[in-house]
């Protein structure tokens, strides 16, 4: 697979994931090992372009007034916290381990995406 095959795959899936509010490397990760990328070179790569694609989001939030600071910081500093030590994890747990848990991570957000219909308050 070509790189520009790759990064349209990646665009594709990052924008579909972007309108469900999710980042995409859930997808972007398993789709790459698929294809025949390392698994230690698809998951920085699906990070970077999570990372990417939620700040081009947060910022367009923010200009016009949508996000909301108290619900989303607390996440922010533990997700960002978290990230080192899920880094870690991945070079200890064995690569089948690690594909297991994409898996699970695509069906629940693909159900969630589909099937949840949120409470009104």
């Amino acid at each position: 697979m070509s790189y520009p095959e790759l990064a349209l795959i990646a665009f594709i899936l990052s924008v579909v994931f972007s309108m469900g509010g999710i980042g995409s490397a859930m997808a972007i990760v398993p789709t790459m090992a698929w294809l025949g990328v390392p698994l230690m070179t698809a998951k920085p790569t699906g990070l970077f372009i999570n990372t990417l694609s939620m700040l081009s989001a947060t910022l367009k939030n923010l200009k016009h007034g949508k996000l909301d600071h108290r619900f989303g910081l607390p996440i922010l500093l533990v997700a960002t916290t978290m990230a080192p030590v899920g880094a870690y994890a991945g070079k200890i747990v064995p690569k089948v381990y690690v594909l297991w848990v994409f898996i699970a991570f695509l069906l629940y957000s693909g159900t969630m995406m589909i099937f949840f219909r949120p409470k009104r308050r």
